[in-house]
Protein backbone atom coordinates (compact mmCIF):
# COMPACT_ATOMS: atom_id res chain seq x y z
CA UNK A 1 0.00 0.00 0.00
CA UNK A 2 1.35 3.17 -0.82
CA UNK A 3 0.79 6.76 0.50
CA UNK A 4 1.27 10.45 -0.20
CA UNK A 5 2.41 12.21 3.22
CA UNK A 6 3.99 15.99 3.67
CA UNK A 7 7.08 16.16 2.53
CA UNK A 8 10.01 15.09 4.87
CA UNK A 9 13.78 15.59 3.92
CA UNK A 10 15.72 12.25 3.54
CA UNK A 11 19.00 13.45 2.45
CA UNK A 12 19.54 14.30 -0.29
CA UNK A 13 16.00 14.67 -1.14
CA UNK A 14 12.68 14.37 0.28
CA UNK A 15 10.61 11.93 1.13
CA UNK A 16 6.60 12.15 -0.38
CA UNK A 17 5.58 8.77 0.11
CA UNK A 18 5.59 6.05 2.24
CA UNK A 19 5.25 2.63 0.63
CA UNK A 20 4.01 -0.81 3.37
CA UNK A 21 4.99 -3.54 2.04
CA UNK A 22 5.07 -5.88 4.49
CA UNK A 23 3.18 -6.67 7.64
CA UNK A 24 5.13 -9.25 10.44
CA UNK A 25 2.78 -10.61 13.21
CA UNK A 26 4.24 -12.54 16.37
CA UNK A 27 2.62 -15.09 17.96
CA UNK A 28 3.43 -13.60 21.18
CA UNK A 29 1.13 -10.18 20.16
CA UNK A 30 2.90 -8.14 18.41
CA UNK A 31 3.39 -6.22 14.76
CA UNK A 32 5.67 -4.82 12.57
CA UNK A 33 5.92 -3.55 9.21
CA UNK A 34 8.72 -3.10 6.51
CA UNK A 35 8.35 0.38 4.63
CA UNK A 36 10.26 1.82 1.65
CA UNK A 37 9.85 6.15 2.15
CA UNK A 38 9.84 7.11 -1.62
CA UNK A 39 10.46 11.07 -3.35
CA UNK A 40 8.28 12.09 -6.04
CA UNK A 41 9.76 10.18 -9.05
CA UNK A 42 8.90 6.82 -7.01
CA UNK A 43 13.01 6.66 -6.49
CA UNK A 44 13.71 4.86 -2.71
CA UNK A 45 15.04 6.84 -0.43
CA UNK A 46 15.01 4.62 3.07
CA UNK A 47 14.18 1.47 3.36
CA UNK A 48 13.36 0.27 6.93
CA UNK A 49 11.10 -1.48 9.71
CA UNK A 50 8.91 -0.05 12.06
CA UNK A 51 7.01 -1.87 15.12
CA UNK A 52 3.79 -1.00 17.16
CA UNK A 53 3.31 -0.56 20.47
CA UNK A 54 2.06 -3.42 22.81
CA UNK A 55 -0.78 -0.67 22.92
CA UNK A 56 -1.28 -0.24 19.67
CA UNK A 57 -1.03 -3.58 18.93
CA UNK A 58 -3.98 -4.52 21.74
CA UNK A 59 -6.57 -1.75 20.18
CA UNK A 60 -5.56 -2.89 16.64
CA UNK A 61 -8.31 -5.40 16.33
CA UNK A 62 -8.83 -5.36 12.65
CA UNK A 63 -9.08 -1.67 11.19
CA UNK A 64 -6.71 -1.19 9.10
CA UNK A 65 -7.00 2.51 8.69
CA UNK A 66 -5.55 1.95 12.45
CA UNK A 67 -3.04 -0.18 11.81
CA UNK A 68 -1.54 2.96 9.13
CA UNK A 69 -2.60 5.55 11.41
CA UNK A 70 0.22 3.99 14.33
CA UNK A 71 2.39 3.74 11.37
CA UNK A 72 2.43 7.78 10.81
CA UNK A 73 2.28 8.33 14.55
CA UNK A 74 5.91 6.47 15.29
CA UNK A 75 7.57 7.44 12.38
CA UNK A 76 5.54 11.10 12.84
CA UNK A 77 4.47 11.56 9.50
CA UNK A 78 1.52 13.02 7.98
CA UNK A 79 -0.80 12.24 5.52
CA UNK A 80 -1.09 14.70 2.91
Amino acid sequence: MKFTIVPVTIWPSQATQIEIHSVTLSLSGGASCGFTMLDSNDAPLLCSQVALTPEQYDLWGTDDDYFTGCIFANLNLTPA
